[in-house]
């Protein structure tokens, strides 16, 4: 059995094709030239549909945002942005755009597209902000108490801004101050160890 090794080109077609990120060529005219299969996988379209037709008809609503990115790197210049770009169950990702120009002999033939999805990189960035927020807060709660705390003379319990009342161990967690454990002072050792109740 004869196994087929594939030419360089064939090759790198094919890894271009597995990549997760969109890349194509857009001509001068901004006409496609080349799309990998990650057009299908974002779009619907698969790469032989999208080839010949223009950017504007590509990119729909989404063209006149992308217009001044167009402009500058059909002026030779690197363009780096990202926006929002729509799934095919009609929803948004976040996308990270690079427009990269085709220059032969100081003349700009066309350009490069990749984008890559970067959702799941934006919503834990929210994730760690809304983190830092609450910690925040906190912070500025404790602050605001100034050593102020109201305890309940009874049983300890402590009341929070909202008028709850908590048990310590549990207001200190809540609050990310520290995480109680128990022990017992020395003054307290003698009256539960002793047997004289004092």
């Amino acid at each position: 059995m004869s196994i087929k090794v594939s030419s360089p080109a064939e090759l790198a077609l094919r890894a271009v094709n597995q990549l997760e990120a969109m890349v194509s060529f857009w001509d001068a005219n901004q006409i496609c030239r080349f799309a990998n299969d990650t057009h299908e996988r974002w779009f619907g379209k698969d790469s032989p549909k999208l080839l010949n037709i223009s950017l504007k008809e590509m990119l729909g609503p989404y063209y006149e945002a992308d217009l001044p990115y167009i402009t500058g790197v059909l002026a030779g210049t690197i363009q780096i942005f990202e926006r929002k770009a729509p799934t095919i169950d009609g929803g948004l990702r976040d996308t990270l755009v690079r427009f990269t120009p085709e220059i032969v002999e100081g003349v700009v033939l066309g350009f490069w597209v990749f984008a890559t999805d970067v959702t799941l990189l934006r919503e834990r960035e929210r994730a760690l902000q809304k983190a830092i927020a609450d910690r925040d807060a906190a912070v500025a709660e404790i602050r605001t108490l100034e050593g102020l705390l109201p305890i309940c003379s009874g049983c300890k319990a402590v009341r929070d801004r909202d008028g709850k009342w908590h048990a310590p161990e549990r207001y200190l967690t809540k609050l990310a101050l520290a995480f109680p454990t128990h022990g017992m002072c020395p003054k307290c050792i003698p009256r539960f160890f002793s047997g004289t109740g004092v």
